[in-house]
């Protein structure tokens, strides 16, 4: 099993958002199970459990800050037989941002349509906790207009499950592509340190006392 770091495979894989010259990215062959030991890229780690039918390539990439794709390109193309098929992993930030949105992108073979494509995203394993579904049919996306599904409630971990499967004996799923972001949480101020308490108590007492003496 080869891994290799490259920009250029983002050609291979039709994201949500394009590759960025400085992005960072990590490719295997699969089966098995990609990343089973986990695969860290730009601050967000990857971590399959199980894979089902089909085979080809997985990237898990980071093309921006706070901001990672995990990508299957099947190779040849897949029919499943009606049958559906899931792919699970888990993904974590490694500085504990909370995941924030998420995006799903399906490729179909030109002229082979007949894919159906799913992803639940969970908080606390796979299909428990608060979930989101996303959905899509043939080549598509579940947000053509560029904007991912906001993730509200969310952890720096999450269990994603993708299913696909084919609807007739001539379709042919060329791709999966999932979009996720984290988001650092806002920031609070912290308590006036003593000091400063103590300045603007003084200050606030003799303007007081100004106050006072010209009425």
């Amino acid at each position: 099993m080869k891994k290799s770091s490259s920009v250029a495979l983002a050609a291979t894989f039709s994201a949500v958002v394009a590759l960025a010259p400085s992005a960072n990215a990590t490719t295997v062959s699969w089966p098995p199970v990609p990343f089973s030991g986990g695969d860290t890229v730009a601050g967000a780690t990857f971590m399959g459990t199980s894979v089902g039918g089909g085979s080809g390539e997985f990237t898990f990439a980071s093309p921006m800050t706070n901001m990672w794709t995990a990508s299957l390109n099947f190779n040849p193309g897949y029919n499943s037989g009606g049958v559906t098929q899931e792919f699970k992993y888990t993904l974590s930030t490694t500085n504990g941002n909370p995941f924030t949105a998420v995006g799903l992108t399906s490729q179909m073979q030109a002229g082979l349509p007949g894919g159906n494509f799913g992803k639940k995203v969970c908080t606390d394993g796979y299909g428990t906790g608060t979930c989101l579904d996303l959905s899509t049919i043939n080549t598509a996306s579940d947000n053509p207009d560029g904007t991912l599904k906001p993730l509200v409630g969310f952890g720096s971990t999450i269990y994603v499950i993708d299913t696909y499967n084919t609807t007739n004996g001539t379709a042919q799923i060329t791709g999966i592509t999932n979009t996720f972001k984290a988001t650092p949480p806002a920031s609070v101020p912290g308590p006036l340190p003593l000091l400063g308490v103590s300045a603007a108590f003084g200050f606030s007492r003799k303007l007081r006392k100004r106050i006072l003496q010209s009425v």
